[in-house]
């Protein structure tokens, strides 16, 4: 089990197979804004994760929405 503490940009990853993304990148990939992440998650149509004060998302989650047609990226 690892975990990046590297900064600004820095990927969370708990293990080889979970790669978590802040909502303020998941929100850049998508062009769209935080805010939109944050009720996607709030109505359970994207699941997260709290990790301290934090919210994240697992990439394999965001790219399984994304195939579903949601998101136009």
């Amino acid at each position: 089990m690892s975990h990046s503490n590297a900064g600004v940009g820095a990927v969370d990853v708990l293990d080889d197979d979970l790669e978590l993304l802040k909502l303020e990148e998941l929100a850049k990939l998508w062009k769209v804004s935080k805010r939109t992440i944050e009720v996607l998650i709030a109505s359970g149509e994207l699941p997260s994760r709290k990790i301290g004060w934090n919210r994240r998302v697992a990439r394999r989650d965001a790219l399984a929405y994304m195939q579903r047609g949601d998101v136009a990226s």
